[in-house]
């Protein structure tokens, strides 16, 4: 296993997403964007060598946001894990705990993963693919996935959202910091990977994101909310015009920084950003 050749795969709802770099020149170069529809066909192989990330959907996950007390003594992110983990039943063995500071202090966003959820992905993508180094919660990958391929837009609150017509995942990030993460689900019966969203789920939308702005707004984080960046398999300007028009807020696409990616995929890059964001830090 190489740390030259790395892939990040995201599923989105019926359809595998998958983005491979290649740092054989020292910089990061996107030179593969994929998109099988699992239903009608398998993916195609990967470099057995290099890394592979998957995404974990937030629904399987538990996520907290965990204030605690200045404590000179102990380390910021074990008092935050401690308290995370106070307030569940289950045994910390049958956890993996991510942790990421929020506002570099006493804030900080803990996912807990079960552990049996995570095995059986990593077989799965063993099976399909080739055997996992990582994993990451898919609205930090979605993050993790603006900030390195995207040139970065907006006031001080803008809220990253991946969609595809099963639903989808969203970031609210501050100053480039995710302090914010969640999901959003889809019930109709619409086929996945059509360019339009049903008004169910932007309705669903709406009030999640009215919901979260409140929120925040009490945290302490006052900046209005000035942008939505939406990617995804379902992105495009008919979303975007559809999202913006519900909320009131602009929403764009990507703005996707062309230098970093081979040439003949840069125009579809918008639509993998959680995939993208897979590639980057190796966990």
């Amino acid at each position: 296993m190489n740390d030259i050749i790395r892939y990040g795969v995201d599923m989105a709802g019926r359809f595998l997403q998958l983005a491979g770099c290649n740092c054989s020149t020292g910089r990061v170069v996107i030179n593969r964007l994929s998109r099988t529809d699992l239903d009608e066909s398998e993916p195609e192989m990967i470099d057995s060598s290099g890394r592979l990330q998957f995404s974990i959907p937030e629904e399987m996950a538990i996520i907290k946001r965990v204030k605690v007390p200045p404590d000179k003594n102990r380390d910021g992110k074990e008092l935050a894990e401690f308290e995370f983990l106070s307030t569940l039943l289950d045994k910390k063995e049958e956890l993996y705990v991510d942790i990421t500071a929020v506002n570099g202090g006493t804030d900080y966003l803990v996912y807990g993963f079960h552990r049996h959820l995570i095995d059986e992905k990593k077989k799965f993508y063993e099976k399909m693919l080739i055997k996992p180094s990582g994993y990451k919660l898919r609205a930090s990958a979605l993050a993790d996935g603006y900030h390195h391929f995207c040139w970065r837009e907006g006031g001080e609150l803008i809220c990253l959202l991946d969609l595809s017509l099963s639903g989808g995942s969203f970031c609210f990030v501050n100053n480039s910091r995710p302090i914010c993460v969640g999901c959003i689900a889809n019930n109709d019966d619409s086929p996945d990977g059509q360019n339009e969203i049903p008004e169910s789920l932007l309705s669903d939308l709406k009030a999640t994101i009215q919901y979260h702005t409140a929120g925040l707004f009490k945290a302490g984080y006052t900046a209005p909310l000035s942008l939505v960046v939406v990617s995804g398999i379902t992105a495009g300007n008919e979303i975007n015009n559809a999202i913006e028009e519900k909320l009131g807020i602009r929403t764009i696409s990507p703005t996707i920084k062309t230098s970093l990616f081979a040439p003949e995929i840069v125009d579809r890059a918008g639509h993998f950003l959680v995939s993208l964001g897979l590639t980057v830090n190796d966990r």
